[in-house]
């Protein structure tokens, strides 16, 4: 509609007869198969997923869904964010439903939730408020909690509140800081690994028109997100944990809480230590990190410097190719991905940490350049990690993940003594 707002009459009503013919996938509702057959099935070049089946384990990855989403919001004609994104149909179906609901008007939400069946109500619940089992107060069906959710008005803290990637009821919880790509994907085989308990929460950077490292650098980011940390019911203390880029931030936000604030810094380059990049050198930073995250080789990433010669535009035709991008994937979305890039790698550049006594544990790749001692000169209590045959991308892979998560594990813990 021109307005903006939905028409619940218009949005795909569940299935009843789901019967499809046998070896076929078997979908929920109207949603599942749209995402299944529409969306997602294109990006990974199959003819049809399962609603059950891991994105992942298809061969998707973060740019990969990073384009699935671009599809979704097209498509359903909803804002969604990446951050938002699930990695099989069944899962992803009630988020894309609850991007829906709230483009409606009271009136129209009413119709929605009242038609909705006791599990699909409890389905956008969960989706809703990020828990897997999310309980009712008292003898409240879940239409009736989720009608009363979605008809509050919403605190996005600026746009900026945090994702929570997993519920959990301890006093200390972990903060996940993007990289410099501004996406969330990344930690998915990290909070798999970690022990149970603590609950994770991750900050996504993905409007590159609001974006606080663009004027203020690595500090107003690092404010921005603490000031966008829950309130009530959150946990006593944190432990803030980033790859990349995302662990200068991290970095910054412990040493902004307090003396005792624990960081943990997944190989994260040491600022200032490198010379600034030129405008093209950050065009050809900006398609390598994408290709090496979507698992190009270094015959593909050379081929593409060939092409893109001295990179004074960006290669939308070679990148695509590269990257496995489809057309789908816009030149405009590509520059805007670009220029959050570009932004944040400045601010990184421009960025000097000040000492930190707190504790602070340090991930190096073990194939790539140890830049723990530049860090142990602002950080006393630093604690060194080596992952040896790990490369920077390959350090965050399920190769990795339960190394990794051992480290974030052991973070936690010094977080929760007195």
């Amino acid at each position: 509609m021109p307005s903006g707002k939905v028409n619940a009459k218009e949005l795909p009503a569940p299935r009843a007869d789901a019967g499809p013919a046998a070896c076929a996938p078997s979908y929920a509702n109207e949603t599942e198969e749209a995402l299944a057959r529409e969306v997602i099935a294109p990006v990974l070049r199959r003819e049809a997923v399962g609603p059950d089946e891991d994105f992942f384990a298809l061969g998707g990855h973060s740019l990969a869904a990073a384009q699935v989403v671009s599809r979704l919001r097209r498509h359903f004609g909803v804002e969604f964010s990446l951050a938002d994104f699930a990695p099989t149909v069944r899962a992803l179906a009630p988020r894309v439903r609850l991007a829906q609901a709230r483009q409606l008007d009271d009136s129209g939400l009413r119709e929605l939730v009242t038609a909705l069946t006791d599990e699909e109500a409890a389905a956008l619940l969960a989706a809703a408020t990020g828990d897997d089992q999310p309980r009712p107060a008292g003898r409240t069906s879940a239409r009736d909690a989720l009608l009363d959710h979605l008809s509050r008005p919403r605190d996005d803290a600026g746009g900026f509140a945090p994702a929570r990637l997993r519920p959990g009821r301890a006093a200390v919880g972990l903060v996940l800081v993007h990289p410099v790509g501004g996406a969330l994907l990344c930690y998915g085989p990290l909070t798999e690994a970690l022990a149970p308990g603590a609950p994770v929460y991750g900050f996504a950077a993905e409007d590159a028109r609001d974006n606080p490292a663009e004027d203020g650098g690595v500090p107003a980011v690092a404010e921005r997100y603490l000031t966008a940390l829950p309130g009530p019911g959150r946990p006593e203390r944190w432990v803030y944990a980033g790859w990349s880029f995302g662990g200068a931030v991290a970095y910054e936000m412990a040493r902004r809480s307090g003396p005792d604030a624990v960081a943990v810094l997944l190989d994260s380059d040491f600022p200032g230590t490198a010379p600034a990049y030129s405008e093209p050198g950050l065009r050809r930073f900006f398609v390598h990190d994408l290709c090496r995250s979507a698992g190009a080789d270094e015959a593909a990433l050379a081929a593409l410097d060939r092409a893109a010669g001295e990179y004074d535009t960006l290669p939308f035709a070679a990148l695509r190719s590269a990257a496995g991008l489809d057309e789908g994937f816009t030149d405009a979305e590509i520059e805007d991905r670009y220029r959050l890039c570009a932004a944040n790698m400045r601010a990184l550049d421009d960025f000097r940490p000040k000492p930190h006594p707190g504790p602070v544990h340090f991930v190096r790749a073990g194939l790539s350049e140890d830049a723990g001692p530049a860090w142990s000169e602002v950080a006393s209590a630093l604690r060194a990690t080596t992952l040896d045959g790990a490369d920077h991308y390959t350090l965050v892979t399920p190769a990795y993940a339960s190394q990794v998560a051992a480290v974030l594990d052991r973070a936690l813990g010094d977080a929760g003594r007195p």
